[in-house]
Order: structure tokens, then C-alpha cells, then sequence
């Protein structure tokens, strides 16, 4: 999965790439963070903040064109 990520990365859209980078390392710092605490709430606060914040990058990433039409 991460293979595959860091391979897409490289074709996403690079307006405010920066911005994005900034706010995945918070989001990883963060997690290390809770998983450091080993305390199960907050491993659990802090992946769902970066998948959801790491999907919407994606989504919005995709050109509207090959974007996948709802169901």
C-alpha cells in the first residue's frame, strides 16, 4: 500500500503541495505521538484525522474528468 501510494504521489496535482506535505508530517508526528502513548483512543483519533484528511487529498488530486461517478 505504501509502495503504491508514494508511486501516486508523483502524479497528483502539484498546486500546494507544500501545504499538503506540511500537514501530513503534523499528521504523522501526530499519530507516532499516540502510538507512543499507547493509549488506544488517541491511536484511533489520530489515523482516522489522516485517512480522512489523506482521502480528501486524493479526491481532490484525481482531475474531475477520471473521478469515479457516484452509485
Amino acid at each position: 500500500v505504501i509502495a503504491m501510494i508514494f508511486h501516486y504521489h508523483y502524479q497528483w496535482n502539484k498546486a500546494e503541495e507544500r501545504q499538503r506535505n506540511e500537514v501530513a508530517i503534523q499528521e504523522h508526528l501526530a499519530y507516532i505521538a499516540a502510538l507512543k502513548s499507547r493509549d488506544p483512543a488517541k491511536v484511533d483519533a489520530a489515523c482516522r484525522k489522516h485517512l480522512k484528511s489523506a482521502r480528501q487529498t486524493l479526491l481532490t488530486s484525481i482531475p474531475e474528468g477520471r473521478q469515479a461517478q457516484p452509485a
